[in-house]
């Protein structure tokens, strides 16, 4: 189903690219663009460095985050830009094994049910010695990663260097269409896969 982006609101993909695996690899977090005053580039800019600057030492060497598509929610049919940074290698060494299976990150929300939750999938953070046989990451690696998603969040939530907040929200595909505000991102237990997920 197609999310529904309200006006004021942009959904951005990140987008990483490898030499390895089925690239590209994208994972996705709705944010606020009203403090950006309809320069969308650098909303997406934005949202590409606050990445970097908390993830980009922990993701596996062989990605390259090259961009952000920031698709802008509108009255009526929407559209989309992409950043213009230049992209961003990732430097993290070690064996990164399958990138078909990753960390998944959660959309905390404070509303209950389905409705309330989403996650992230993010590529390249885990080594096949940092899963476990049963999916989970081991607790060394999941410190971490958690600090990690932390500084991530409180990059969009702050607002990056000198530029505004780009508060996450989880966006919806049916009514009502009000995005939900995302409270922090957790670390799932088991790691995820492309097609699926380790039940």
């Amino acid at each position: 189903m197609t999310l529904i982006i309200p006006p004021g609101f942009g959904n951005a993909a990140l987008v990483f690219n490898s030499t390895q695996g089925t690239a590209p690899f994208v994972t996705t977090i709705g944010v606020d663009l009203s403090g950006y005053g309809g320069d969308f580039v650098l909303a997406a800019n934005v949202v590409m460095l606050a990445f970097a600057d908390a993830a980009s030492t922990q993701v596996d060497g062989d990605l390259t985050l090259d961009r952000v598509t920031l698709s802008v929610g509108q009255d009526g049919p929407g559209g989309s830009v992409d950043s213009d940074t230049t992209p961003i290698p990732m430097t993290r060494s070690g064996n990164a094994g399958t990138y078909g299976m990753s960390i998944i990150a959660r959309k905390v929300t404070n509303e209950l049910g389905r409705r309330g939750r989403g996650r992230m999938f993010i590529p390249g953070m885990v080594t096949q010695t940092e899963v476990d046989a049963d999916g989970s990451v081991t607790s060394t690696r999941r410190a971490q990663i958690e600090t990690v998603l932390d500084d991530f969040y409180d990059n969009l939530a702050d607002g990056f260097l000198t530029n505004p907040p780009l508060e996450p929200f989880l966006f919806h595909s049916s009514a009502p269409a009000d995005p939900s505000p995302i409270t922090g991102f957790v670390l799932s237990d088991l790691v995820g896969f492309l097609r699926g997920r380790i039940r």
